[in-house]
Formats: structure tokens, C-alpha cells, sequence
């Protein structure tokens, strides 16, 4: 008897974007002149959730970099990456991660950038994770 795969399920909508890097990387052979963002699943959420509870160095599963290179990138295209990235978050991230932030914020001081954001929302996903399950 063979086993059946399921089909693939594929989302409607405008899912990813593209961000060109003003800076390309190469890397084994291959030039990165643009990242890819994408949304999140559920599943890969639930799994950033989880992880986020334990490890203080989690990615975000929305670009389609080799860590190594995303980790290269010079520091406006990672700080354009990492805009994008915030723009894509699931509204339950951008919900925790707006719970996260002090009453009270210092006045904008322009050379700080999404990825501190990024690194918020990996705090709130703790936050998440630690939140009593609902009966």
C-alpha cells in the first residue's frame, strides 16, 4: 500500500517582498543581490514562540539568506532587511512586541534601527511562551 502525501497548501496574497541590497554579498560561488521576505506561517510562528522561550539566538524564518551572509550584509541593507522583516510580522508578534515597549519612550535617535525592534520581538515571543495557556 503507498502512502499518501498531502497536497501542498499554498496562500493567496501578496506574501513577499523583495529588498535589493546596495551592497551584494557573495558567498560559495553564489552573488546575493536581494533578500526575499516572506510571511510567516502559523507554524513557523508558533515554532519562533517556542524557541524564543529558550534560546536568545533565534532567527526569524522570513528571508531566504544563509545565515552567514544575512549576518554579512553591511549594515544599511540589513537595517532595510530588517524593516521589511517588521512590516511582515504576523499582528500577534506586532501586538506583543507593542506590549513589550515602556510607557515611555526617549525621543527617536536616528541611528537606531529595526533590528533592535527585531530583537524585542524575539522578548515578547518569550513573553508569549510564558503566558498561561488558555483552558
Amino acid at each position: 500500500m503507498s502512502k499518501k502525501t498531502a497536497p501542498a497548501v499554498v496562500l493567496g496574497g501578496n506574501r513577499t517582498r523583495d529588498i535589493p541590497l546596495t551592497y551584494p554579498a557573495k558567498f560559495e560561488g553564489v552573488i546575493y543581490d536581494k533578500v526575499t521576505i516572506r510571511r510567516m506561517s502559523q507554524d513557523e510562528m508558533q515554532a519562533f514562540i517556542a524557541a524564543a522561550a529558550g534560546d536568545d539566538d533565534i532567527r526569524l524564518a522570513m528571508h531566504d539568506l544563509p545565515d552567514v551572509v544575512f549576518d554579512a550584509l553591511d549594515p544599511d541593507d540589513a537595517d532595510a532587511v530588517n524593516a521589511a522583516m517588521l512590516d511582515m510580522l504576523p499582528r500577534k508578534l506586532k501586538r506583543a512586541l507593542a506590549n513589550a515597549a515602556p510607557a515611555e519612550l526617549p525621543p527617536a535617535d536616528p541611528f537606531v534601527t529595526a533590528t533592535d525592534a527585531l530583537n524585542a520581538v524575539a522578548d515578547a515571543a518569550a513573553d508569549l511562551a510564558a503566558a498561561p495557556k488558555p483552558a
